[in-house]
């Protein structure tokens, strides 16, 4: 039984990396999309800053 759960606990635990690691090159290609198409920044909203409320947007200049 001990076993079985420490087994579960490490597929769970690798499914977690693979998943993070997926996610991060997600956002790391999509960052690179917006920044090939400007100036880009990363940041949060006012006030929101905590864990997991990054938000990435483009820069337009709007003046012409």
């Amino acid at each position: 039984m001990v076993s079985t759960l420490i087994t579960v606990a490490v597929i769970a635990w690798c499914a977690q990396l693979a998943l993070g690691g997926w996610q991060i090159s997600r956002f790391n290609r999509a960052f690179d999309k917006l920044s090939q198409q400007g100036r880009v920044g990363v940041g949060a909203p006012a006030g929101v800053l905590s864990p997991g409320w990054w938000l990435p947007w483009r820069w337009t200049n709007s003046s012409g």
